[in-house]
């Protein structure tokens, strides 16, 4: 599990069969979620207790916070 609270680019390593991103604390400005440089979503202005599950990826992928945050981010051990 990743925890990310400031702006910042935060790699996480082999997310092959997907990650969940768990909002903590309300966010005003955006979650980027990159898979081999490329956007494959942006979340603007989560609210807190929301929850987003991502799948697909080709290893490893980013995300990019654009404010202060409260995120956790965990890795998916099975595939849907």
């Amino acid at each position: 599990m990743i925890y990310i609270t400031a702006a910042a680019t935060t790699t996480v390593a082999d997310a092959t069969n997907g990650i969940l991103i768990t909002v903590n604390a309300a966010l005003t400005g955006t979650i980027t979620v990159r898979d081999a440089g490329a956007a494959v979503a942006v979340i603007t202005n989560p609210t807190v207790g929301t929850a987003y599950r991502y799948y697909g990826f080709n290893g490893a992928v980013s995300l990019v916070t654009s404010a202060i945050t409260d995120i956790t981010v965990s890795i998916l051990n099975t595939t849907r």
